[in-house]
């Protein structure tokens, strides 16, 4: 199962790190990618893992919510729905990432 969930984590940072070039995957599935990472990093307790969903985590809030606390999905959607999205896959990853200081 850890060679599963590494393989699949490595796959996603892959794919991420091709997306961030062309600037892409900064909505709500982007912070659904990085709360799966890091579910696999505390699952697999993987501290590489660990510290490349911190540092995406962190560079997610950058990218995604301006300095008003506005979402890029509410911009772009003009939705609610969107928002609670985005924002509950990243308070999970913080909650799951706590298990590993």
């Amino acid at each position: 199962m850890d060679r599963f969930l590494r393989r699949w984590a490595d796959s996603y940072l892959h794919r991420i790190a091709q997306a961030n070039q062309a600037m892409i995957w900064r909505n709500n599935w982007q912070s659904h990618r990085i709360k799966l990472l890091t579910l696999i990093a505390v699952a697999t307790d993987d501290s590489r893992l660990s510290n490349r969903s911190r540092a995406l985590f962190r560079q997610q809030i950058a990218q995604n919510i301006d300095n008003a606390g506005v979402t890029l999905d509410f911009k772009d959607r003009d939705a609610l729905h969107y928002v609670v999205y985005d924002l509950q896959q990243l308070v999970d990853a913080a909650l799951a990432a706590r298990h590993r200081g």
